[in-house]
């Protein structure tokens, strides 16, 4: 069991269920396909814990990252019917089966389209707070990093295996995919965009993409009201607000474009570039690492500040959506539901009948 380490000072266990690889090798402009199967499971060690630790840790990061759902409609053939089989027991043979079968599904698809690339592709059952089904496309490139050893492949070096450029990945959330009430986007995947053959393995796997720019613009601003607020250039801390404020005016700035998380933490983070990334990861937030802010969403996360009578107001502009503060019937008086508030009230008034 790898442990996986998180900058909130609590140690993540990553643990390995199962694993098996299996190895396609495709020749340039041909549609010749081959393909190495494995027929048993690797044989677990700190090794092969090691590489699905990393593989995970740089799937996590990868600047493609995009959470989607299966498409609709499995076949009997599809990726998404063999790993409900899979799921139906949770059994070694079930699992050597699921790969087995859907890597030949890949494999009659590349023939079709004269693939240029091949690799490793990594199957695994792992858990990591919650448990998933990972599929990693990986690729050596200075040297052997999976050798294959009677009926199956192990892991033979692992310094040469090109982590950072992860040709595909996809991680499927089973405690979500198995929720039929979840309306979480349970699949999540990485393709590297540079990859003239990444796009066939989304396709693959029968991936809908389900991005949605209102949703993810909402996490955005629900995750600048609680993670650690930056410091200003002067290197003081910024109010809470003005940083919502700075996020909110960054993303208009961008015009229409994308934002990029990353871009994102090394604007405002630049000592900690990956701050936001690893806030996301580590509180296991549902967030496309590009998507296009919708401006009027930021802006309900903005305050809205009010002087009149000699009675100042300020407050987050959704605490009036959510009724929290709201005008009376007739818009004559405005009405604040806060405990808190309220017992503050009574004790400045208390101190002046003292």
């Amino acid at each position: 069991m790898s442990d996986t380490n998180n900058p909130n000072g609590f140690v993540q266990k990553l643990k390995v269920n199962k694993i098996i690889v299996h190895q396609i090798i495709t020749e340039m402009h041909s549609s010749h396909v081959e393909l190495e199967s494995s027929n048993s499971l690797m044989k677990l060690s700190e090794k092969e814990e090691t590489l699905v630790n990393e593989l995970n840790k740089r799937y996590k990061k990868h600047s493609t990252l995009t959470y989607a759902i299966f498409d609709d409609n499995p076949q009997p053939k599809d990726f998404q019917f063999l790993l409900d089989n899979y799921l139906d027991s949770f059994d070694d043979e079930d699992f050597i089966s699921f790969s087995n079968k859907s890597i030949e599904i890949l494999k009659k698809d590349l023939e079709s389209k004269s693939a240029s690339k091949g690799g490793y592709f990594v199957f695994v059952d792992y858990e990591i707070r919650d448990r998933f089904i990972g599929i990693f496309l990986i690729r050596n490139t200075n040297g052997q990093i999976l050798k294959k050893i009677n009926d199956t492949f192990q892991v033979d070096e692992l310094m040469h295996i090109d982590f950072e450029k992860l040709a595909f990945g996809c991680r499927i959330n089973l405690k979500s995919y198995q929720n039929e009430e979840s309306k979480d986007r349970y699949l999540a995947f990485v393709q590297n965009k540079g990859d003239s053959t990444s796009k066939y393995f989304s396709e693959w796997i029968a991936i809908k993409n389900e991005q949605n720019n209102k949703v993810d613009s909402e996490k955005l601003m629900d995750i600048c009201t609680k993670i650690e607020v930056p410091n200003d250039e002067k290197g003081n801390q910024m109010r809470r607000d003005d940083f919502m404020k700075n996020v909110s005016e960054y993303c208009s700035n961008l015009k229409g474009q994308n934002l990029n998380l990353w871009d994102l933490g090394r604007r405002f983070y630049p000592d900690d570039e990956y701050k936001i990334i690893n806030y996301v990861d580590n509180n296991n937030i549902e967030i496309n690492r590009n998507f296009k802010p919708v401006i009027s969403v930021l802006n309900k996360f903005l305050n809205i500040d009010a002087e009149a009578e000699n009675i100042k107001i300020k407050f987050p502009k959704k605490y009036y959506k959510s009724k929290k503060v709201e005008l009376n019937k007739d818009k004559t008086s405005v009405i604040i539901h806060s405990t808190e508030l309220a017992k503050k009230i009574l004790q400045e008034q208390s101190k002046d009948e003292n």
